[in-house]
């Protein structure tokens, strides 16, 4: 087995929240009840740790579809890999 560790450098909080809410909507989560511009100036004012911590959330809660996209993407250019497992969080 190999472990490969990736770095997100940059994001666009705005399009998480628009790509995300609908998901939110769905779980009950009480952001998924606000109109998306409000939560959009709801997370522009957080600090920036509490972004990352909220975006890791995203990505571990949409984990699976988000490894076989991935899959499906490398093996798209010739990579014959399957990703298994992965989780994110927030290094300090």
């Amino acid at each position: 087995m190999i472990r490969l560790e990736l770095t997100v450098e940059q994001v666009d909080y705005g399009a998480l929240i628009e790509r995300f809410l609908p998901v939110l909507r769905g779980s009950g989560h009480p952001l998924g009840a606000m109109p998306v511009e409000m939560v959009k100036r709801w997370a522009a004012a957080l600090p920036t740790e509490r972004k990352e911590q909220l975006v890791a959330e995203l990505l571990n809660a949409n984990r699976e579809a988000l490894l076989a996209a991935a899959s499906a993407a490398l093996s798209g250019q010739g990579i014959p890999l399957r990703l298994g497992d992965g989780r994110a969080g927030v290094v300090k």
